[in-house]
């Protein structure tokens, strides 16, 4: 597990820095969730799943920290309106880097 450059804290989530530090450790964080770059496809997980030895293991990339389920679905139809109107195409990865400046 790493996390992204690009990486979008949700407006919700006051201690990111604790967040990574716990998933880091491999320690259960409860009540938020991860969007993460699972080969390509954006997945969403709870954080609390992540202290699984399996879970913990996967090569994936944490693209965004929310505190709810909706505030990650969100952020990904976001994503997608992004990448539709700059690409053409839904390529919500290649997306990452302009959320930030289309949303605020």
């Amino acid at each position: 597990m790493t996390f992204n450059d690009f990486m979008i804290i949700g407006k919700d989530i006051k201690n990111s820095s604790d967040i990574i530090k716990k998933l880091n450790n491999k320690k259960p964080v409860l009540n938020c969730f991860l969007v993460a770059d699972n080969k390509g496809t954006l997945e969403i997980y709870p954080a609390a799943e992540f202290v699984q030895p399996d879970l913990n293991a996967l090569d994936i990339d944490i693209v965004a920290i929310f505190k709810n389920k909706k505030e990650a679905f969100e952020f990904i139809r976001v994503l997608a309106d992004i990448s539709i109107k700059k690409f053409g195409k839904p390529d919500l990865i290649k997306a990452l880097p302009f959320y930030e400046e289309e949303v605020m």
